[in-house]
């Protein structure tokens, strides 16, 4: 008896991830809709959501590595990066920590973040093509990314804001007076959700 087997590329795992990896791409290119306050707490419940799921991508191998489509330009990632210094004002750069040594690099989230959605909003965008090979490819490369890059980032940034959100006094005004009705919008859903204030 032959067995059903689902391919890899729309296991359980992937589609996990896929789920998580839009929300993370929807947040940030919605940036302006977010008080400073808004911001850490989601990112907070978040980062450590798009963690797992990409701890738990199947390993996948790519057919073409060199030949990747990359969708993000550095003026979208430099848009990102500034959205997100704008909002985190002084709260932005910090120096890290790695192990037990402190470096003295000083660091930024807004980096980070725009580094982190590069990453995936590229994997988004090849992962819905729809074509199989591109699918796949997606896959191996957000895995790789993930292994080599951006996860540190997204541990580096979610420990700053863990810091910020519990020992520091958030801005609560949006930087936007924007009275559009947003109670829709899948974003302000998810704020409700998790009880975002």
């Amino acid at each position: 008896m032959e067995e059903n087997t689902v391919p890899q590329i729309y296991s359980k795992e992937v589609l996990e991830f896929v789920a998580v990896a839009t929300e993370f791409t929807i947040v940030t290119d919605e940036l302006y809709n977010y008080s400073q306050k808004q911001f850490i707490q989601y990112a907070a419940k978040l980062l450590p959501l798009l963690y797992i799921k990409a701890q738990l991508l199947p390993d996948a191998t790519a057919e073409d590595p060199e030949g990747i489509e990359k969708f993000v330009s550095e003026e979208e990632w430099t848009k990102i990066k500034l959205q997100v210094e704008q909002l985190m004002g002084d709260l932005d750069e910090y120096k890290e920590n790695i192990g037990r040594f402190e470096a003295n690099e000083t660091n930024s989230i807004s980096e980070n973040f725009a580094d982190i959605y590069q990453d995936i909003k590229d994997f988004t965008s090849l992962y819905n093509t729809a074509v199989d090979e591109l699918m796949n490819d997606a896959v191996a490369e957000v895995k790789r990314t993930f292994s080599e890059y951006w996860g540190q980032r997204l541990v580096n940034t979610l420990r700053i804001l863990h810091f910020y959100l519990y020992n520091e006094e958030l801005q609560t005004d949006r930087n936007d007076d924007s009275s559009e009705n947003t109670e829709n919008w899948l974003t302000e859903q998810r704020k409700n959700e998790w009880e975002i204030e």
